[in-house]
């Protein structure tokens, strides 16, 4: 028997530059083990891939918004495949370390007590 798909709308949420796993939306009724393929995405996104555990991986370049990625699951002799909508929202900002400027340039020593 092919590996079975949760049924309905699988919808999953990655921010870009992260990623998200299949893991527990797909399995197979004799318990084999599941390797999965990425088949397509809609819009054409070369950024988005997945490994052969399942884990839907994005780059901070990936298009933000819904995407289809059709996915292909295999027990290794009979496969399904699954489209999941996968909405990316933008990566978070690099957070930037500053230094306040001194006026001198020089250290400063200060008594404390």
């Amino acid at each position: 028997t092919a590996p079975v798909w949760q049924s309905g709308t699988i919808a999953l949420s990655v921010q870009a530059g992260s990623s998200v796993s299949l893991a527990g939306y797909c399995s197979d009724p004799e318990g084999d083990q599941i390797t999965y393929t990425l088949i397509d995405t809609t819009p054409n996104d070369s950024t988005i891939t997945v490994s052969l555990a399942g884990t839907i991986q994005t780059t901070r370049a990936t298009i933000v918004g819904v995407n289809a990625v059709v996915v292909r699951a295999s027990d290794g002799l009979l496969t399904a495949s699954k489209t999941i909508q996968l909405t990316v929202t933008a990566a978070a900002a690099a957070a930037v370390a500053t230094r306040a400027p001194t006026t001198s340039g020089a250290a400063t020593n200060r008594a404390i007590g």
